[in-house]
């Protein structure tokens, strides 16, 4: 009950192939020409060249996507034949039924909305290519950007089968025809409701099952509660002993250190190593008869030893420099009486405490009785000595500079019914809404508006 529904997971996918074909469907290619009607809604054809083309971007993705190929056998074929030709018919459809039931005209307000979605996907494809080409000019300077920008159009126009204006248009009608079945989808899923009893039905279910377990693994507990907190989905009902929140200031290069570091680090560990094993061996022959005596060797590793060491310390403080001032004025400004939070939001790196609003407010799950590896021994051991209400000293680990500050014991127990019960009804409405909106385009499908000619897909794909 608490996970994705395979009735979800398949609408999701159908949403993704046809995000990723639907922009191409009108486009004409000599592979992709024929056009033989294999169905009509109302008086909309559908061509078997519309339907060759996204069978077969289709089956690509969904062999990338599901993990296998559901055409290895006859069944599976038909089977996916007639995906296919579900996913065409919802996509002619929506936008029949829409001005159907809520008529063609738009409101004036209407209107304008769709026409500020239109500007801003067109703004978003001229952006995209803008910054394809300036990031091909950095590369090479002989580059016309404005040509490069027209050029990417062009391919992409191409592509789907029509040239500039009519990959424009296609752009146009696809906007067009989302927000036709957003306000069909508020028109028709609007009445649904989420009785009280059936959250509460739904909380003592989950409740009974964390329980069960974050008692058995209370590890779990963190991947669940900071999936949820980060991405939504399924409240958690119940936690564990064992934990805190933390917030965290956290400084560190943009860039990689360089391979000169690096590689006077790897030359280090090899003298090292060398040195260890010459003077184990002038060690064990000392009394024999015949003595090894490595010491000017020994003598000339320490010396180049020594100057790597600094010549890389030089390269790492350089490295970190502008990290560990960035860090050490904001443990100033805590010093001075300023609040955590807010010192955190200017200067922090950790993107989850500026994106994520939950975590900017109370903090993200930490524990150092439960075995999680999101943060590193340095983290814990710092947080290990705080208590609520403390913030720790700068440190540093592998990833870079820290401050972090103890917000709070996580309370242990149950979440109160009444804490989830609007992210419950939340959940279960949008069950609601997949289902009923499934139902409503398996009845659309099958319509008298509909006429569908099944024997002429059957040749596709075998």
């Amino acid at each position: 009950m608490r996970k994705f529904r395979i009735a979800a997971a398949l609408v999701l996918i159908a949403g993704m192939l046809l995000s990723l074909t639907g922009c191409s469907l009108k486009g004409k290619t000599e592979q992709y020409s024929d056009d033989e009607v294999i169905a009509k809604v109302d008086d909309v054809e559908i061509t078997l060249g519309e339907y060759k083309e996204i069978f077969d971007i289709s089956l690509q993705n969904y062999k990338m996507y599901v993990g296998y190929d559901p055409t290895q056998t006859a069944e599976g074929l038909e089977y996916f034949q007639d995906y296919i030709m579900d996913i065409l018919l919802r996509m002619k459809v929506v936008p029949y039924q829409a001005k159907k039931q809520l008529g063609e005209k738009l409101t004036d307000a209407q209107r304008a909305e769709l026409d500020e979605m239109v500007d801003a996907e067109l703004k978003s494809w001229d952006n995209y290519y803008r910054e394809t080409a300036q990031a091909e000019y950095e590369q090479d300077n002989t580059v016309d950007v404005e040509a490069r920008v027209k050029e990417l159009y062009e391919e992409e126009a191409a592509r789907a089968g029509t040239d500039y204006e009519g990959l424009i248009e296609l752009v146009k009608e696809g906007i067009t025809n989302q927000y036709y079945e957003g306000l069909l989808k508020e028109h028709v899923l609007s009445e649904l409701k989420v009785s009280d009893e059936d959250a509460q039905k739904w909380y003592d279910e989950a409740l009974a099952e964390d329980t069960e377990s974050f008692k058995a693994e209370p590890g779990l507990y963190f991947d669940e509660m900071s999936s949820y907190e980060s991405y939504g989905g399924s409240p958690v009902t119940y936690a564990p002993g064992g934990y805190g929140r933390i917030m965290h200031i956290f400084t560190a290069p943009e860039t990689d250190i360089g391979e000169d570091y690096t590689t006077k680090k790897i030359e280090m560990d090899e003298l090292l190593l060398e040195y260890g094993r010459l003077a184990m061996e002038s060690e064990y022959t000392k009394d024999s008869a015949s003595p090894v005596d490595n010491s000017a060797r020994l003598a000339e590793i320490m010396s180049r030893y020594y100057v790597l060491k600094g010549e890389s310390e030089a390269l790492w403080n350089e490295h970190y420099a502008e990290s560990k001032s960035k860090i050490e004025e904001a443990y100033s400004k805590l010093e001075s009486g300023a609040d955590f939070a807010e010192v955190m939001k200017k200067y922090t790196q950790d993107e989850d405490f500026k994106q994520i609003e939950v975590y900017s407010q109370k903090g993200k799950l930490i524990s150092s009785e439960h075995d999680n590896s999101f943060w590193s021994e340095a983290v814990i051991s710092a947080y290990k000595a705080l208590t609520p209400g403390s913030y720790s000293p700068i440190f540093m680990d592998e990833d870079g500079y820290h401050i972090i500050y103890f917000v709070a014991e996580e309370p242990e127990g149950s979440v109160p019914f009444k804490d989830l019960k609007d992210q419950i009804a939340e959940l279960l409405l949008a069950d609601k809404q997949i289902d009923e909106w499934e139902a409503l385009m398996s009845e659309w499908t099958k319509d008298k508006s509909v006429t569908v000619y099944s024997e002429k897909i059957r040749g596709v794909g075998a």
